[in-house]
């Protein structure tokens, strides 16, 4: 699902409030970034005592395409298990995880509770709250769900989820062989408290992740196989990479040097060899590579194309894939093999949840630009409510007047000039309808502008 770490206006480096709401945020954002100077400074010897280098480890590296070990979804097992995970735990919690990328969000919470309940009958690491609270974290941050009550529903149980592993999962409960594990999952878990805290609490959110950061380098340190970890450290760099430089340099200042190479790197790790983040990983790296480098558009599409065989009955991943083309690259549709191809996999979509269904439409509307004609039972519903993705149909309107305006040049400059118009005129409503949507999250609503932004840019017209 779509992630929130790259785009500025989903981690707060740029904010646009007005009047004395502007005073106020600006104090508070100031106040947090000096506070974190201080906890940067103040934590970097600990921090840094026994440092994780993506490059210096030599270790074997999976390609992150390959998914022959998590083919098999739920019946896959690790070739080596965590410290102190059993292979009833761990099958189960992989079960918990396809069900949860397939988007079936009833089985996914129904496996992940008998997983608790296994791991509280044998005293086994608690995988299950870092599981059950990073799916609802993930949920949360990227808008699936349909309304505000079952948003609710979502947040209700993450506290008691983060203070369970929290105290549960303490070092000190389990044998010292088992630490790196527990480290690591108190790790993650502190790590999506604080990417949930990262909107209405930046200072929260900031000393929870170098906390986070923290327990997964202790994690690693002590069992350098835990490649699990290496996601954490992975968005770490990846975020403040993107940051202003005044946020860059207080990182500096706390010694730490971050780049988006190595954060990079990290995910690739994580992708490549994890056991329980593989997946998410691969999603923020596609979220992190550029659509305009040609080794990184490459690696981000088979990514996507690594999803679409792994879930084939999900039409997320086929939207990601085709709003990528669209706005980035578009010459890849136009041959009859794609548009058969988008055929045969609409036909395997099984929408069985609110966010299947709505993906399920969003992809109907990307075959009617791909395919002006296609079968009637191929058409969207235009009367499905979209929610925060409302603007869509709008921008593809747009978008589609953009292409044909590109591939058949006009002599008349009068035409052209109101072609021209008409794009920007579209455009600026699907960016109003986006912007002033609450029912789509920050990160998503940058992400997708950025998406408006570059996809409708129109060339000027050739001097007579």
């Amino acid at each position: 699902m779509p992630v929130f770490y790259l785009y500025s206006d989903g981690v707060q480096w740029r904010w646009k409030p007005s009047g004395a709401r502007k005073v106020k945020t600006m104090v508070r954002r100031a106040t947090a970034l000096f506070v974190t100077i201080a906890v940067l400074a103040g934590s970097a010897p600990a921090l840094r005592a026994q440092p994780v280098d993506a490059d210096s480890e030599r270790v074997p590296i999976r390609n992150a395409f390959d998914t022959s070990r998590d083919a098999a979804g739920a019946h896959a097992v690790a070739k080596r298990l965590y410290p102190g995970i059993s292979p009833e735990q761990d099958s189960l919690a992989r079960r918990a995880l396809s069900f949860f990328f397939s988007f079936q969000w009833a089985d996914a919470e129904k496996t992940g509770r008998s997983l608790q309940r296994l791991e509280q009958k044998h005293r086994l690491p608690p995988v299950s709250c870092l599981l059950l609270l990073g799916m609802r974290v993930l949920r949360i941050q990227n808008g699936e769900y349909e309304n505000d009550a079952a948003r609710r529903d979502l947040l209700k149980d993450i506290g008691s989820l983060a203070r369970a592993a929290f105290t549960y999962g303490k070092v000190e409960n389990f044998p010292d062989s088992c630490a790196a594990t527990n480290l690591f999952l108190t790790g993650g878990v502190k790590g999506f408290v604080a990417t949930l805290d990262m909107d209405k609490n930046p200072l929260g959110a900031a000393i929870n992740g170098l906390q986070a950061r923290e327990l997964l380098s202790r994690a690693l340190a002590r069992d350098s196989s835990i490649f699990d970890a290496y996601l954490g450290l992975g968005l770490f760099d990846c975020v403040l990479a993107a940051a202003p430089p005044i946020v860059r340099d207080a990182a500096a200042l706390g010694g730490f040097a971050v780049t988006r190479e190595k954060g990079l790197a990290y995910l690739r790790r994580s992708a490549g060899n994890g056991g329980y983040t593989a997946d998410v990983s691969r999603l923020y790296l596609i979220e992190f590579l550029s659509p305009y480098f040609g080794d990184e558009a490459q690696e981000k599409d088979n990514l996507l194309q690594t999803f679409e065989r792994k879930y084939p009955h999900n039409p997320y991943y086929v939207f990601l894939r085709l709003d990528e083309d669209l706005c980035f690259h578009h010459d890849t549709l136009k041959s009859f093999s794609f548009a058969q191809r988008l055929a045969e996999q609409m036909e395997a979509f099984v929408p069985s949840t609110y966010s299947a269904r709505r993906y399920a439409q969003l992809v109907a509307w990307q075959r009617l630009l791909i395919e002006p004609f296609p079968t009637p039972g191929s058409l969207p519903d235009s009367t499905f409510n979209l929610a925060g993705f409302s603007y869509y149909p709008v921008f593809l309107r747009a978008l589609r007047e953009k292409l044909l305006f590109e591939e058949e040049p006009v002599a008349n400059r009068g035409d052209r000039s109101r072609r021209a118009l008409f794009v920007k005129q579209e455009g600026e409503r699907a960016r109003r309808m986006l912007e002033s949507s609450a029912a789509i999250p920050a990160g998503q609503k940058a992400r997708f502008l950025w998406h408006i932004r570059d996809a409708l840019r129109v060339e000027p017209a050739p001097p007579r």
